[in-house]
């Protein structure tokens, strides 16, 4: 009667532990991408709507740059947390009374500088 399992044995078990996590490891990453690039969607469309109620006061929409800027429209929305994602920049361009376009902009992983957008029409750009 034998004891324990023979080197080939062991290899085996190694050899296909080692080809299931080459299968997975690329499905867990385009899952990853796409559960951040939900999220930065997420914080525009909310971003967005913060816009609107800032517009239906001021008349203007509010531009945006930086974190104490976006904190502005927390009267407005609760914007939870936007100004804590290390993931994504936010910010606004093309504002004046009538229009403003919402981008974010990834900071983070391979994909750095990968842009989502959305303007005052909730039209949505995501390209690459």
């Amino acid at each position: 009667m034998r004891k324990g399992f023979t080197l080939i044995e062991l290899i085996v078990v190694v050899v296909i532990v080692g080809i299931l996590a080459t299968l997975a490891l690329p499905i867990y990453i385009k899952s990853v991408k796409r559960a951040k690039e939900g999220k930065a969607k997420h914080h525009l469309g909310l971003i967005t709507q913060a816009e609107d109620l800032y517009r239906n006061v001021y008349d203007t929409y509010l531009v945006i740059g930086d974190a104490p800027s976006i904190n502005a429209l927390n009267d407005y929305i609760d914007l939870g947390g936007i100004d804590l994602d290390t993931d994504w920049d936010y910010y606004t361009d093309n504002v004046t009374a009538t229009t403003c376009t919402v981008h974010a902009v990834r900071t983070s992983d391979l994909n750095k500088d990968e842009e989502i957008t959305i303007d005052q029409n909730k039209q949505w750009d995501d390209s690459r």
